[in-house]
């Protein structure tokens, strides 16, 4: 292995080399005269055709692999490449121009010497969110358990206040088991409840709240938020309140509003939207 990659270095400076989880060793190497990044696996070659004359290689500590394009024809946009995979790649329009050079640091970010060898570049990483494929972007948070201190705790009302502008959305999620140990990051997306239903914009801009399922009992309750929003747009969360346990104005009623099931459960609701109001 050693002696392979002294032979490369003596054909081309422009050579990194990434360990991978499994342990493979894989040297890259730039070849400008095939227009190609040669991918040498301990000993077996690959190539992934770039379709540009190379110039400059670089991998940083994501072992992200990053390829200049050498001077050439002026009228053509000449830039960075990122490789994404042997069949695909991403131009990085953050820098145009030819490289000599390319080197990271240990912060992942790229300094490019241009093809003149007389500037250098300095293109600072930094972390961006892209959209999903609606183009629509989206970020998403499971708490730590809420411990109500009681076995089969019947959980009241959820409270999310903030700016709920249109054309975005929050999505409140909760799960309830008297088992501390649940294991939440194995949980199927159908062992969620769905908290708010996807009528909670007509709550207006500032608030949403809902009901918790009453016969869903346990001493702890985890939620999950997902925040949805656009390029312009963003739903902002300034708290949210739990309330326990639970409470009915129907508790209040005569007991033959609370025979039939389903008109039960319609009117604790009817209830709640109006007692809401006045908290």
């Amino acid at each position: 292995m050693e002696n392979m990659s002294k032979s490369l270095l003596k054909k081309n400076k422009d050579m990194a080399l990434i360990t991978t989880s499994d342990g493979a060793v894989h040297y890259l190497l730039v070849n400008e005269e095939d227009c190609n990044l040669n991918v040498y696996y301990i000993d077996t070659p690959e190539t992934i055709d770039i379709a540009f004359s190379p110039k400059g290689l670089a991998v940083d500590s994501r072992k992200q692999i990053f390829v200049g394009e050498a001077a050439g024809d002026i009228s053509k946009d000449q830039t960075i490449y990122k490789i994404i995979d042997q069949k695909n790649i991403s131009p990085m329009w953050s820098y145009r121009g030819a490289s000599g050079r390319l080197i990271t640091d240990s912060k992942n970010n790229l300094y490019v010497i241009d093809g003149t060898g007389k500037k250098l570049v300095y293109l600072k990483y930094s972390k961006i969110n892209r959209p999903d494929k609606s183009g629509l972007f989206s970020g998403h948070y499971i708490s730590k358990p809420i411990n109500s201190a009681s076995l089969k705790t019947r959980w009241h009302r959820f409270l999310l206040e903030g700016r709920f502008e249109e054309g975005t959305q929050v999505d409140f999620s909760y799960y309830i088991s008297d088992n501390i140990n649940t294991n939440i990051g194995d949980l199927d997306e159908n062992e969620w409840h769905k908290g708010l239903p996807g009528s909670s914009s007509i709550q207006g801009t500032y608030r949403r709240d809902a009901l918790f399922l009453k016969d869903n009992e346990g001493q702890y309750l985890w939620f999950k938020i997902s925040l949805t929003g656009n390029e312009t747009r963003s739903p902002v969360l300034n708290s949210i309140r739990l309330f326990f346990p639970r409470f009915s104005y129907l508790d209040n009623l005569p007991a033959i509003y609370q025979e039939d099931a389903a008109s039960r459960e319609f009117l604790e609701r009817f209830l709640f939207n109006i007692r809401k109001h006045f908290l």
